[in-house]
C-alpha cells in the first residue's frame, strides 16, 4: 500500500470505526519526525487523491503555523488527535498510540467533513505526541 493511500485510509477509518478516541490539540510533536501531506478532490464520478506536490512542512505542527502544498500556503487552524483504543495490526498501530491530522479547517479532513464526497488538503502524523 502506498504511503498516501495509508494516510487516506487512516484519516477516513479511525474515528468512524470507533477504534480511536478523538480529541483536539493545539500543538503536537511528530515522534518520528515525519509530517506527511495528502490531498483529495471530488470529481463527478470519483474522488482522486495523492501526496501533496511542492510540499514544505510547517516548522512546528501547531495552530497558526503555515505549510506549503500544491502551490498554496495553508494555515493550520485545527489539529485532531486520535488515541488508538484497539490494536490495528494491519496498520501497525497499538493501543495507546496517537495519530494526528492537521488542516486549515475540519472540512479539509476526510471522515470529519461529514460529507461523502471530499475535497481538501491535510497533514498526517502517524506517530505524534500532543504537547498542548
Amino acid at each position: 500500500m502506498t504511503l498516501w493511500l495509508a494516510t487516506l485510509a487512516l484519516s477516513l477509518l479511525l474515528p468512524a470505526a470507533a477504534q480511536a478516541e478523538s480529541f483536539k490539540a493545539t500543538r503536537v510533536e511528530a515522534l518520528d519526525g515525519k509530517v506527511r501531506c495528502a490531498w483529495a478532490r471530488d470529481r463527478l464520478i470519483t474522488v482522486i487523491s495523492g501526496p501533496c506536490d511542492d510540499y514544505t512542512p510547517p516548522r512546528q505542527v501547531r495552530v497558526g503555523e503555515t505549510f506549503q502544498a500544491n502551490g498554496k500556503t495553508k494555515t493550520i487552524t485545527v489539529i485532531l488527535a486520535d488515541r488508538i483504543a484497539k490494536d490495528i495490526p494491519t496498520l501497525g498501530l497499538k493501543v495507546g498510540d496517537v495519530t494526528c491530522t492537521a488542516a486549515e479547517s475540519a472540512a479539509n479532513i476526510p471522515g470529519v467533513s461529514g460529507k461523502r464526497e471530499h475535497t481538501g488538503t491535510w497533514l498526517y502524523i502517524a506517530k505524534c505526541k500532543p504537547i498542548e
